[in-house]
């Protein structure tokens, strides 16, 4: 994979999609759902008076959560659309706990070492990287002992994908089981997207960081793509019932649903 051409396709398509992402934020109770379950697996963790590191941050929805609750934070993104929603926001909430830094996941050298407490990412923006060992390494030289880190990562196995094997959708239905990663439509560029294993970011992770917990999240409910069905609200809100109660449960291995939270600390 071209770097170059990865970063340029990434800035390109997400800086579309910033202000569709805000209304999902404000519209969805689907992406309200599974944000909140991020938020409360981050917050098990996150101690008083943190100073917070988000990866590939976006529109700022995550970060600016947090700031509001008094935190230090950095947002960082290589699009330039996530520094223009990031000004606004500031400017907007008159807050002074955050900044940006137009950075990738693989130079985090650039903003400083020994100063974050908690490093996140949401929503699958690792899944644009088969580079992993870099994203640890660089992780790893930025933070200081016992600093913990919480990726949000699309994995291998989504059940509503496999709807499209009805429809003899065959390729569609497998996208996430191939190997090498396959190209995804973002913002109309073509951006690969490679679908981790919790296994491979464990394995990734366990020379530097001691793997603490983990959840899947979005197993019995669509992700916001399927539309035909997600406008079905009612259906939508038992489907999340289910997806809470069963979470709870663990009755399922880690790496089953649209996403997986996991957890690590810094040894």
């Amino acid at each position: 994979m071209n770097e170059q051409i990865q970063y340029k396709a990434i800035n390109r398509g997400f800086s579309k999609l910033y202000d569709q992402y805000e209304s999902l934020n404000k519209e969805s109770i689907i992406d309200q759902y599974m944000r909140q379950k991020v938020y409360e697996h981050i917050e098990r963790f996150l101690k008083p008076n943190a100073s917070i590191l988000e990866l590939n941050s976006g529109s700022g929805i995550d970060a600016f959560y947090f700031a509001k609750k008094g935190f230090e934070i950095t947002g960082t993104d290589i699009a330039d659309g996530s520094k223009l929603h990031f000004e606004k926001k500031i400017q907007e909430y008159n807050l002074r706990n955050v900044t940006f830094k137009n950075c990738s996941f693989t130079n985090l050298e650039a903003i400083g070492t020994d100063h974050f407490d908690y490093v996140f990412s949401n929503f699958g923006g690792l899944n644009c990287t088969d580079s992993l060992d870099k994203v640890v390494e660089s992780l790893n030289r930025i933070l200081k002992k016992d600093a913990l880190v919480t990726f949000v990562i699309m994995g291998k196995l989504y059940p509503w994908d496999w709807i499209y094997l009805l429809k003899g959708r065959v390729q569609r239905a497998l996208m996430r089981l191939r190997k090498g990663g396959v190209y995804a439509h973002i913002g109309g560029e073509a951006v690969k997207v490679f679908y981790h294993t919790p296994n491979k970011v464990k394995n990734e992770m366990q020379k530097y960081f001691d793997y603490i917990k983990s959840e899947n999240l979005g197993v019995f409910f669509p992700s916001v793509n399927h539309q035909s069905i997600t406008k079905h609200t009612k259906l939508i809100k038992r489907l999340i019932s289910l997806d809470f109660k069963v979470s709870k449960s663990k009755i399922l291995p880690i790496g089953i649903g649209d996403y997986y939270i996991i957890t690590f600390k810094k040894r």
